[in-house]
């Protein structure tokens, strides 16, 4: 920096007096002292300074100091310090008077030591001086300061002062001026209430204020006005730049609110131009209006066991990194064999709360795994913690479906099924174990309404209330049926049909006894007079129905088989007589004696024993069916009686009686064993 100096030399003078309010007093063609003498220090006088222009080249330079110099004496006895003061005011001497005579807009005070022909600073000297006051006398002389008035009213006593000058030479007064002629002084917007960092909510207003001033802490001559002002904004990344204009010498905007946009990264500057023309921006600054995260924490229930038979109410906590609430909130709950794709919606809802109650038989039962899912005011997702809990009770009424055909079969969607049971009509088929959830109806059902109920048991061992629906049906049957039959032993049924299905079912008396793909069905359970029929179950759900054959089964005499097929081999001598049929029935008993009791405690058991005693005598001549006989020892055996009994069961004990050349005699017990009447071999 280099530092010049140059001195404003004084051109003029006029004096005014108070004593004196109407007279104009022109001194501007005096040269040299001008003396005051006075013992009233009420008088006043004043003597104003005339000074060249201000330069208008040092209006943007840097100020190091402006010095008002002054040659002034006086007698001793004076006390006191005559008073300087600046006025922005140009003044015509000729027509100055105590009336007209410009205002005052800062007062300095001579200093200096006594005597006589003391040169003086009066304007920079002194601790009394304060920055701000050399800043506003250096700011008066960018106004066109070109007047300077000296006041000697001060003191007790005035007894002598005078003010040396001249207009001829470089003796006092005059003003010196130090500067920098090598840099100009600029003015600069500065941020002061803006947002500089952090999070703004672009759905409210946002106020930007901001100062305009000198750049630097030298003494400028004079304040650099604002003539113009505008903030600059844009999300970050992008290349234009959106503005917004304040109003003449207004230092402050406030942009409405959702001008931002949200969930972004605003970056922004100021940029003024002052009086002079001079430009200046702030540094770009930024911040953000993407919302802060949004944490729901769960809080019940975690790791309880809860009755789903009842409502449960769930319960959480919500927190953010910016204080906002969250502006939304999902609850979802999956099994923990569900993937993460698989989670179930309990709410979703704008009204923020943070607890609800979820209906009883929402879950089934196990671990139940729920979590709670915040957004915040962008509607971005937040933090949600997984947490579980046990469920237990009844499994939900199942939801039952039922197509309307006579072979329908039933289905249903049920959670949490252990087991089923189903009532069609009042008539119950199960329970059963597993978790299919659909069931063939093994008969057809006759035309007309019929009620269908399904519940399910669950994995607690608690049965679901029952799920119902009503279906009406009505047969559509196809090709007729043909049916005819051989009484006999083991009577024989044969039929013919042209129809493309072969999905038979056997009837004897009504009740379904057979089930064959084949046109032949032997009924080895049978005895005495029945009446036979055949449908076709087609694959449409309808059937077809035969005509009915009435058979009559009697036999004559005692005939036995193997339960699995084969031959029947007639009984025809026996130790006892035919119509004998010896049994032995029991059941099993436990007895338990118990101290002071005279008599046992029983148990008796729900399972019986029964065994049928009975002979067969084979001749030595009839060795086949000596035979068949002893491959049938240790096997399930059916035998048919004249009188129409039927004993299904093994042979498990027997005594053998040899009578030599003539026969052999077994008398043998016969264990009834559980069997059923009907018999498919389409499996």
């Amino acid at each position: 920096m280099a530092q010049t100096t140059i001195k404003l030399r004084a051109t003029n003078f006029a004096l005014v007096a108070r004593d004196r309010p109407s007279e104009v007093i022109d001194i501007s063609g005096d040269s040299g002292e001008w003396l005051h003498r006075r013992s009233d220090k009420s008088i006043q006088e004043y003597l104003y300074t005339i000074y060249e222009a201000f330069p208008a080249n040092l209006k943007n330079k840097r100020l190091y100091s402006i010095k008002a110099r002054y040659r002034y004496s006086y007698n001793t006895g004076f006390q006191g310090v005559p008073g300087l003061s600046v006025s922005s005011a140009r003044i015509n001497p000729s027509t100055l008077t105590w009336s007209n005579r410009p205002g005052s807009s800062t007062d300095y005070w001579l200093q200096g030591a006594s005597g006589r022909g003391v040169d003086v600073d009066c304007t920079m000297a002194g601790d009394s001086i304060t920055d701000a006051q050399r800043s506003e006398f250096a700011a008066a002389f960018l106004k066109t300061l070109t007047t300077m008035a000296y006041c000697a009213t001060y003191g007790d006593t005035v007894r002598a002062i005078s003010l040396i000058f001249t207009l001829t030479d470089n003796s006092a007064p005059y003003i010196e001026i130090t500067y920098d002629d090598s840099a100009n002084v600029t003015s600069k917007i500065t941020q002061n209430s803006c947002p500089t960092s952090g999070y703004v909510n672009p759905r409210n207003q946002t106020p930007f204020q901001w100062t305009f001033e000198k750049d630097d802490t030298y003494y400028c001559a004079g304040g650099f006005e604002q003539a113009s002002a505008a903030l600059y904004w844009r999300v970050s990344g992008e290349s234009t730049w959106n503005s917004i204009a304040a109003s003449g010498s207004t230092k402050s905007v406030t942009v409405p609110a959702n001008t931002f946009p949200a969930a972004s990264t605003i970056e922004w500057y100021l940029a003024g131009t002052d009086t002079v023309g001079t430009e200046s921006q702030t540094q770009i600054y930024s911040f953000s209006t993407a919302a802060g995260t949004v944490t729901a924490t769960p809080l019940s229930p975690i790791n309880t066991i809860e009755s789903n038979n009842k409502a449960i109410t769930f319960r959480w906590k919500f927190s953010s990194a910016d204080g906002f609430p969250p502006s939304r909130y999902e609850l979802w709950w999956k099994l923990p064999s569900e993937d993460n794709q698989s989670w179930h919606e309990l709410v979703d809802t704008t009204n923020v709360a943070e607890a609800y109650t979820v209906a009883a038989n929402t879950f089934p039962a196990g671990e139940i795994q729920w979590m709670v899912r915040p957004y915040n005011i962008d509607g971005t997702f937040g933090i949600r913690y997984i947490v579980s809990f046990i469920s237990y009770g009844a499994p939900e009424a199942p939801v039952v479906y039922a197509p309307a055909v006579p072979f329908t079969t039933i289905s249903w969607q049920a959670a949490d099924q252990q087991g089923y049971e189903i009532q069609v009509d009042g008539t119950a088929f199960g329970p059963y174990c597993g978790t299919e959830k659909s069931f063939a109806m093994p008969d057809f059902l006759p035309d007309g309404s019929h009620d269908v109920r399904v519940r399910v048991i669950g994995s607690y061992g608690l049965w679901s209330e029952w799920g119902s629906t009503s279906v009406t049906i009505e047969n559509t049957p196809g090709e007729d049926i043909e049916l005819s039959g051989e009484p006999s032993v083991e009577p024989v049924l044969t039929w013919t049909t042209e129809e493309a299905t072969s999905d038979f079912l056997i009837y004897r008396d009504g009740v379904q006894i057979g089930h064959t793909a084949g046109t032949e069905f032997r009924d080895r359970y049978a005895t005495g007079e029945h009446i036979y029929k055949v449908i076709n179950r087609l694959s449409d759900g309808n059937y077809s129905e035969s005509n009915e054959v009435t058979l009559d089964t009697n036999i004559d005499g005692t005939y036995i088989s193997l339960l699995s097929g084969g031959e029947w081999l007639k009984i025809k001598y026996m130790l006892k007589s035919a119509s004998d049929q010896e049994y032995e029935e029991s059941v099993e008993t436990v007895y338990t004696h118990f101290a002071g009791d005279h008599y046992p405690s029983t148990s008796i058991s729900n399972y019986y024993e029964r065994s049928l005693k009975y002979s067969a005598v084979f001749p030595f001549t009839e060795e086949a069916d000596h035979a068949k006989f002893k491959a049938m020892l240790k096997r399930p055996v059916i035998m048919k009686f004249e009188n129409g009994n039927i004993v299904i069961g093994v042979i498990d004990s027997w005594t053998v009686l040899h009578r030599k050349h003539y026969y052999t005699a077994y008398t043998f017990s016969l264990r009834q064993i559980e069997w059923e009447d009907y018999v498919d071999d389409t499996t």
